[in-house]
């Protein structure tokens, strides 16, 4: 059982820090602006398709091919017994290879994604966990979700809520070393095919470090992200200072790396290579019904918009679970993105086909 300290790959004593010591001044303007740069747009598919059309552009013949060979079973029988569900040859598995049971399913599934389907500028990094309850050496235990046992998976979507890349979590090597720096190796393996287009990659404190903000700028990439109070390479004068609510103090470094802190009803720590820190006024409704205005920074703003998009993708999965007991973790999975995964992208690529109809 694989605890949730996997989730501060920063204090392992194993793992040695290559950033230099930087000087942190008040903020002057240096940040860099990068163009975004709108990739050609695949085509969507024709209007007269039906959502079980768009999602057979995912789940296609060879996907069922890969799973259940039509020699053995036929389509129509294969959906009748699903108990045969099995997506590799078992012996071409190597003894080591903890997710040989379901990597092949995963990678044909993200080829269809990035086949069909282009993320525009904000693109958004965080796990999502899988239920699974059953023995698993890289079962993880995370107390602040819903389902507290489960395969962690990492995602990147889009704002729109499409799932376009993937990764499982499988715990430490099979020599027993912790994998260092592994937020950081997430972020960029997930997002290797999108950097150099002026993208926005927005995520939480498990993943935002100094390095990985100097990363994305080489790639001509922005990042945003929430901070933990004791990261390294950062103002401490920044996060550890006392604020009242409503103040915000910033601070900025030669690269352009604006680190803020805001206090609101706790404090908000940001970095953000692309915001000012400036303070906009936002407006919500509350049960009066009488809109009430607040000042927040813009980099706190941007990034719950440009979070909404994997919490949607969750969202919609969560109201119609395909979730069934079993005793194979791998049918779980594989189940999940098939009828769940797929499902949500084929209806997020239906909803901007209609968008464009409309307009």
């Amino acid at each position: 059982l694989e605890l949730e300290e996997e989730r501060n790959p920063e204090g392992s004593p194993q793992q040695k820090s290559t950033i230099q010591s930087t000087a942190w001044s008040e903020f002057t303007g240096r940040q860099k602006s990068f163009a975004f740069v709108e990739e050609i747009q695949l085509s969507l598919p024709p209007l007269d398709m039906t959502p079980y059309n768009i999602f057979q552009l995912f789940v296609d013949e060879e996907i069922i091919q890969m799973i259940l060979p039509s020699t053995v079973m036929s389509r129509n029988r294969f959906e009748i017994l699903l108990s045969n569900l099995h997506f590799t040859d078992n012996t071409s598995i190597s003894p080591k290879d903890r997710q040989g049971k379901i990597i092949n399913l995963i990678d044909k599934l993200q080829e269809k994604y990035q086949k069909l389907y282009s993320p525009g500028e904000n693109i958004v990094i965080d796990e999502t966990l899988i239920p699974w309850r059953g023995r698993l050496f890289f079962r993880q235990y995370i107390p602040s979700k819903a389902h507290k046992y489960g395969i962690k998976m990492f995602k990147l979507c889009s704002s729109e809520g499409f799932t376009w890349a993937s990764k499982i979590y499988s715990g430490k090597s099979s020599e027993g070393i912790r994998e260092t720096g592994l937020a950081h190796n997430v972020c960029i393996k997930l997002a290797e095919k999108l950097f150099e287009k002026g993208r926005t990659l927005y995520v939480d404190n498990f993943y935002t470090s100094y390095e990985l903000a100097l990363t994305c700028l080489d790639r001509k990439t922005h990042l945003v992200g929430t901070l933990r109070h004791n990261k390294k390479s950062m103002p401490r004068d920044v996060l550890d200072c006392k604020l009242k609510k409503g103040e915000m103090i910033a601070k900025e470094d030669e690269h352009g790396i604006v680190v803020l802190k805001w206090k609101d009803s706790r404090d908000v720590r940001m970095l953000s290579t692309k915001h000012a820190p400036y303070m906009v006024q936002t407006t919500k409704k509350y049960n009066s019904n009488q809109p009430a205005t607040k000042l927040k920074p813009l980099a706190v703003v941007d990034y719950n918009k440009g979070k909404c998009g994997i919490d949607y993708s969750d969202q919609m999965v969560a109201y119609a679970t395909t979730m069934r007991k079993g005793v194979k973790w791998y049918r779980k999975l594989g189940i999940e993105l098939l009828l769940g995964t797929s499902v949500v992208n084929a209806l997020v690529v239906l909803k901007l086909q209609q968008r464009e109809t409309s307009e």
